[in-house]
């Protein structure tokens, strides 16, 4: 409905929108019925009847501002409010002023205080997921020539390893398993990759191949405490399956563990950012990250370390 009357009224309608997003107490819906005579709710059930959706649906969809529903179907209020969640997450997101999270937890608290806050946090955390798999989309496409010389590298790779007798030191270095501690000689700095996508551990590692750093991965707070005593580095995200990655670093810093920790995550909130620095953080590292990014900041920390590395 919001996006047919930006089409049908143009400016007019973006202006009063705009509006309604600067000034946190002023309601879409009586805007736009006071400027243009109509609400986005009820374009949305004339598109829905349109469309043949059934009339239980588009009365729903129709009345979702009404808040008066004692009348209705258990199910159908719970169709609302789950509808109204939605709205109030999307008025918060465009201001975040107290009134508009009054509105979401007030619908929230409707579970009771303990599940209403457990509610919220799940919301926060989804937001936050989708805030950072939607940052793909700001990466822009390499050059051709860049690409060429990337796919060029890694048939290279994969040419020189299908050579018999071939010496491992030209294989990108695997994440370790979890329970392989023992660090061989000749091998570069022990990197902690604490990250519930198994892809992120085997990146770094390709990237930092040449100076053979020994990557260990692992996603939950258990084995994080484990092997970050033999760890030089620790890359770590914040939106674990299970695990919360600022607790995560507080506790590693309570634990006494000295050495450099970077957050990896696409979550570039200001707020994000203070809390992971005063949980002891010392670098960000925005997903998704290129190459040249990442080396960037474990050279920043372990430069002598990976020098010797590449040296030997």
């Amino acid at each position: 409905g919001i996006l047919v009357m930006a089409r049908a009224f143009g400016d007019r309608y973006l202006e009063a929108l705009q509006r309604v997003r600067r000034i946190a107490h002023l309601n879409l819906t009586h805007v736009e019925q006071d400027c243009f005579g109509t609400t986005h709710a009820e374009v949305s059930a004339a598109l829905l009847r349109k469309w043949e959706l059934p009339g239980s649906f588009t009365s729903l969809v129709l009345r979702h501002h009404d808040r008066d529903d004692s009348e209705r179907p258990v199910k159908d209020q719970r169709f609302l409010r789950a509808m109204r969640i939605g709205e109030a997450l999307s008025d918060l997101h465009d201001n975040r002023g107290p009134q508009r999270y009054h509105a979401l937890q007030s619908l929230t608290d409707h579970y009771g205080a303990a599940a209403g806050a457990a509610c919220r946090a799940c919301l926060a955390a989804a937001v936050a997921k989708t805030a950072e798999a939607s940052e793909i989309f700001s990466v822009p496409a390499p050059a051709p020539e860049a690409l060429e010389a990337m796919l060029l590298d890694i048939a290279e790779q994969e040419k020189l390893r299908s050579l018999p007798g071939a010496k491992a030191a030209t294989k990108p270095a695997a994440p370790a398993p979890v329970d392989s501690l023992q660090k061989h000689e000749d091998e570069g700095p022990t990197i902690l990759v604490i990250d519930d996508e198994p892809s992120v551990a085997r990146m770094v590692s390709h990237y930092l191949r040449e100076w053979s750093c020994r990557v260990v991965a692992c996603d939950d707070r258990a084995a994080a405490k484990r092997l970050a005593a033999d760890a030089d580095i620790v890359l770590c995200d914040i939106h674990l399956r299970e695990e919360n990655g600022i607790d995560l670093v507080r506790e590693l810093r309570n634990e006494q563990f000295d050495g450099p920790v970077i957050i990896v995550s696409g979550d570039g909130y200001r707020s994000t950012v203070l809390d992971s620095i005063q949980a002891g953080v010392n670098d960000y590292l925005l997903k998704p990250f290129l190459k040249t990014q990442l080396i960037d900041k474990v050279r920043k920390y372990l430069g002598a370390e990976l020098q010797a590395a590449a040296s030997r």
